[in-house]
């Protein structure tokens, strides 16, 4: 068993902690986002887990409009 496999993991999103209005703006979605950073990449590390890298999605139409329609 890798380190960290047998330690519960629960996350909550984080990104009411960043500087960004862009940012800030997704920390009420329902997705338990990690700030970008030392900390995030040791953690993914420490559980063996997988990196999924948002660049950014407001500008895209079909994305935009998903999340209005999912969150009312």
């Amino acid at each position: 068993m890798a380190s960290g496999e047998d330690e519960e993991l629960h996350l909550v999103n984080r990104l009411g902690e960043s500087r960004s209005p862009y940012v800030r703006g997704h920390m009420n979605n329902p997705v338990a986002w990690q700030m970008w950073g030392d900390e995030s990449l040791g953690l993914a590390k420490k559980h063996n887990r997988l990196l999924f890298l948002s660049i950014g999605y407001a500008a895209c139409h079909c994305s935009s409009t998903s999340v209005r329609i999912a969150v009312g």
